[in-house]
């Protein structure tokens, strides 16, 4: 960026795309978990981080990878084992540390919702780019994504 507070011309036009991107794919899948899941956005992310921790992750770290306080965390975990999706353990080795998992109901609705996730990207953002496109771009993309921490220490697999 160019020296001062305010964009150059090209980089204005390089980050309005981006920034409209974020915020409409934010609204878009949020929309769809509200309405079709039973569980929001936030606690989708929940799912998804602990998920890729092996399905085995404790609050704090939680609270870390997913970017919410630990209280937040902590209420949302909280709800979910109501629901009997999580489940919540002292640790064995320090009984302060809280351990959470998904249960088999709560893997099953992670299954379902990253598919309805899949197809939402597909349709709102991956229609738009041709093969030869995405792999153009992949590159590019992953070196922003290396950026942000510390969801970029977890390797995605998407379904």
């Amino acid at each position: 960026m160019a020296s001062g507070t305010s964009f150059t011309e090209i980089e204005r036009d390089f980050w309005a795309p981006l920034w409209q991107m974020f915020m409409s794919s934010r609204k878009s899948i949020s929309k769809s978990f509200d309405n079709s899941f039973g569980i929001s956005h936030s606690e989708y992310i929940l799912f998804f981080v602990t998920y890729l921790a092996e399905n085995k992750i404790n609050l704090k770290d939680l609270a870390e990878t997913s970017d919410f306080s630990l209280s937040r965390v902590s209420r949302m975990t909280d709800n979910l084992v109501s629901k009997n999706l999580m489940e919540k353990v002292q640790s064995e080795t320090d009984g302060r540390v809280q351990i959470v998992s998904l249960t088999h109901q709560g893997l099953l609705l992670l299954d379902k919702s990253a598919r309805a996730t899949s197809k939402t990207v597909q349709e709102k953002f991956l229609s738009e780019f041709t093969e030869d496109e995405m792999v153009l771009l992949t590159p590019y993309l992953n070196r922003l994504r290396k950026r942000f921490e510390p969801l970029a220490i977890i390797e995605l697999h998407l379904p």
